[in-house]
């Protein structure tokens, strides 16, 4: 028999070649690394491939893969690093792991990356038109100055789509970068699940990979990626301090990986299925105003109006997650736990013919939209009404008869267009061009959200849209204003009320192609093109609203909070989502929009180091530099305690520490002799003294007087020791 040994226990994540210690794994108690201290570390590269589990026990067949871990050999050597302070006028600013601010020129993406775009970037979006406006006679569309978006999007530091690592806090040099990527095509990956029961050729799926390069805007030398995205290499540039690291990543969803029995197997390749992180932030943390319906897992439940995971009732598939028993789409639940569940991609959303509260239009729509749209954006709620978006405000009733007209639950409300005081529009007015009217863009289904919406990755405002519920006067309802209530059941009747059904619907920019039409939905354009959607396509409005709704990315449900002012401060909901990288901002572009682009639309990134390079010498921090300069350990009692720094029995060693990289080290006695000197011209902060004076032979325990010069100026320190006599019997 062959018995297996696990040789390591670790996971496929790339070639990584900068690392941060921060503990002693040979320490016992206190873990922590000791400054001034020596440790030793070896690095081994290994190979790993499984792609059949060996059955020692098949004797026949012998089949699998019997020796599946091979350790490198040519690699194998110590390195050593001692932990000390920042010393000698050196000033770090920056420290292992930062990023510095990036700005996206074209393309998309974020390699698995959470994005924060700059206050500068979000104030910028915020200034630019609707889509279709017109100014100076010319129409806002893609490429127009004023079109909402920031064609080159900044990211705050650390939080920008390229994962760019300073790894040398002490070698970082200032300089202004270019990342461009030359191409970006599909690479089918193999063994993605390492399922055996798939008919041969399958246990495969695509990902999006490519090459890159960088050039540095100021000396102008290129550097070259080594290896494409899929095979995920940590690059060093360690002339200048950091490391670029791209990976090819899987987009949310399932993905088809080969087949069985005759049928297609599905599976979630990207890890939480993409999601990255969801959070709730309040400008005034102190006071919290905003609530929503969380979700519940209870079939019967009208608060089970999110459909992730893999539920099956066999008696009533009404209360089946979304696209089972065949293909669930989150049969982990990931996106289930947005903000405490109160926010979910649309296609998870309960159907309205699941759950007469269910925020899901139709069936159609969600096989008409894909899960690997889904991107990361911002939701921000505020009381500043300079930042409200247009919106068509939706009936939520599910009974027409008692809706206000006798309107179909998910058609626009027929009630009068508001302004953002409320105000509605008179009967008759017509349509108007002033934002400011009632009755702007439409008489009738128009109101105002009281925020706006951002997709960080393309740097564009966005459409949102919400409901109301107009038999539900109590609630709100019914006056064409985003002002849900508290209340989440009827205290009478049990009927669910969700505050009036006050649905919030976050709009994609894209295409929709459906029944031979191609639907082209803008970014932010004050809801016009939804609006006028039914005059602009006279087909049945069924297929207008299945193309209109699936281009729905997220759909929330708010609640106010009891005994709280409603939009008292600024609240941001933030979804982040892992995408790769992508060609064009969101929308394809002609020929044209290409050939006048600097990198044919293919993702582009800038960066600067000036914020986060070494300052090499700091006048001022050298003085106080001369502070730090310590004998340890002060006193010495014969030994050092706690970790020390002897090498066996028979040493005796104190070290200088936090020492520039020249100085002399002059040591006396208390009546003025100096009985050592030490010069200093090295890199390492600190010195050994091993107490021994100019002839080699050990000194007498006492005080002594150590006295260190610098360019920068001096330090004088007082040191008391105790000597022990050497004990053979230790050996």
């Amino acid at each position: 028999f062959n018995i297996p040994v696990v040789e390591v226990e670790g996971g496929d994540e790339g070639i990584q070649h900068s690392f941060r210690i921060l503990d002693d794994a040979f320490a016992t108690g206190d873990k922590r690394l000791v400054n001034h201290r020596q440790y030793y570390y070896t690095v081994i590269a290994y190979a790993y491939n499984e792609y059949l589990p060996y059955d020692p026990e098949d004797q026949i067949g012998k089949f699998g893969q019997k020796v599946s871990y091979l350790p490198g050999r040519k690699n194998i050597k110590t390195y050593t690093a001692i932990p000390h302070k920042i010393v000698g006028g050196t000033m770090a600013n920056s420290q292992f792991g930062d990023g510095p601010a990036i700005t996206r020129i074209e393309g998309q993406g974020n390699d698995g990356m959470i994005l924060e775009l700059t206050a500068a970037t979000i104030e910028e979006i915020m200034s630019k038109a609707p889509v279709g406006s017109v100014i100076d006679g010319d129409t806002v569309r893609l490429g127009h100055p004023m079109y909402p978006i920031a064609y080159e999007a900044g990211y705050q530091n650390n939080y920008g789509p390229v994962n760019i690592k300073i790894i040398d806090p002490l070698n970082v040099k200032a300089g202004k970068f270019l990342i461009k990527f030359d191409t970006l095509y599909l690479k089918k990956n193999f063994n993605v699940t390492g399922n055996t029961a798939l008919n041969p050729g399958g246990d495969t799926a695509s990902f999006v990979s490519g090459t890159w390069y960088m050039i540095d805007e100021l000396t102008g030398i290129t550097y070259y990626s080594d290896a494409a995205l899929d095979q995920q290499n940590e690059q060093l540039f360690l002339d200048l301090g950091i490391s670029i690291n791209m990976k090819s990543i899987y987009t949310p969803g399932p993905k088809l990986v080969g087949s069985q029995a005759g049928l297609g197997v599905y599976e979630i390749l990207a890890p939480n299925n993409s999601l990255l992180m969801s959070s709730i932030t309040y400008k005034d943390s102190s006071y919290r105003w905003l609530d929503g319906v969380e979700d519940i897992d209870v079939p019967t439940d009208p608060r089970n109006w999110i459909r992730a995971g893999s539920y099956q009732d066999q008696n009533d598939p009404k209360n089946n997650d979304f696209d089972m028993p065949n293909n669930p789409f989150d049969p982990n639940q990931s996106w289930e736990k947005i903000v405490n569940g109160t926010w979910a991609p649309y296609l998870l959303c309960a159907l309205g013919d699941q759950s007469n509260v269910g925020p899901a239009h139709r069936l159609a729509s969600k096989l008409n939209a894909k899960m690997s749209n889904l991107f990361s954006v911002d939701i921000v709620f505020t009381p500043d009404k300079t930042k409200w978006s247009r919106t068509v405000v939706l009936e939520m009733c599910p009974d027409k008869t008692l809706s206000e007209g006798g309107v179909d639950r998910f058609k626009f409300r027929a009630a009068p267009s508001v302004d953002k005081d409320g105000n509605p529009a008179q009967p008759g007015s017509g349509v108007s061009d002033d934002p400011s009217a009632p009755n702007y863009i439409a008489e009738t289904g128009m109101g105002w959200f009281p925020g706006y919406a951002i997709n960080v990755e393309t740097g564009e405002r966005l459409n949102i849209m919400f409901g109301e519920d107009s038999w539900l006067v109590e609630d709100n309802g019914r006056d064409m204003l985003f002002n849900p209530t508290s209340t989440i059941f009827d205290p009478v009747s049990f009927a669910a009320r969700f505050g009036g059904k006050h649905y919030v619907y976050i709009m994609d920019h894209t295409g929709v192609d459906l029944e031979g039409i191609i639907y082209h939905f803008p970014a932010y354009d004050d809801c016009k093109y939804i609006r006028n959607g039914y005059d602009i396509y006279p087909l049945p409005p069924q297929i207008f609203e299945v193309a209109w709704f699936s281009t729905c990315a997220y759909v929330g449900i708010p609640l106010a909070m009891d005994d709280k002012d409603w939009l008292d401060n600024d609240v941001t909901i933030r979804i982040r989502v892992a995408k790769p990288y992508k060609r064009f901002y969101s929308a394809d572009l002609d020929s044209t929009a290409i050939a006048n682009s600097q990198n044919s639309h293919y993702p582009m990134y800038r960066f600067e180091t000036e914020s986060v390079a070494t300052t090499m010498y700091n006048a001022e921090k050298a003085q106080t530099d001369l502070d730090l300069i310590q004998v340890v350990p002060n006193p010495y009692y014969a030994y050092a305690g706690g970790p020390g720094y002897e090498r066996n029995a028979l040493d005796n060693r104190v070290k200088i520490t936090n020492l520039p990289r020249q100085c002399v080290i002059s040591i006396y006695n208390v009546s003025g002799t100096m009985i050592r000197q030490i010069s200093k011209d090295e890199m390492k902060t600190s010195v050994d003294w091993d107490l021994k004076n100019f002839a080699g032979v050990p000194i007498a325990g006492g005080v002594y007087i150590i006295h260190i010069k610098t360019d920068d100026g001096e330090r004088i320190i007082k040191w008391f020791g105790g000597l022990r006599t050497p004990d053979l019997n230790v050996f």
